[in-house]
């Protein structure tokens, strides 16, 4: 949570808040068009990630219990990869 929370503060046009606890992590975004885009952009690199209701305002970082550090990281490096992407093209 503490590296996701680094990236919505370096992309605050993109992210409203970060919340959650251990590896259950909401990324909570300015409008559901940004989730939109970063669930697209992490889908095209691999990494699946969970709406809730009907929106996408706001998305789950939900990994299974025996994801290894190195899984965690690589995750995250695609994350900062998508957020990046969507940024650009704001």
């Amino acid at each position: 949570i503490e590296r996701v929370s680094e990236l919505a503060a370096e992309f605050p046009q993109i992210y409203q808040k970060v919340t959650g606890k251990g590896l259950l992590i909401g990324q909570h975004f300015r409008t559901p068009d940004n989730g939109y885009k970063v669930a697209a952009e992490l889908f095209k690199r691999g990494v699946l990630v969970a709406g809730t209701l009907t929106s996408a305002q706001t998305i789950r970082i939900e990994p299974p219990l025996i994801i290894s550090q190195e899984e965690i990281d690589e995750g995250l490096n695609r994350l900062n990869d998508a957020v990046d992407a969507v940024a650009r093209a704001m």
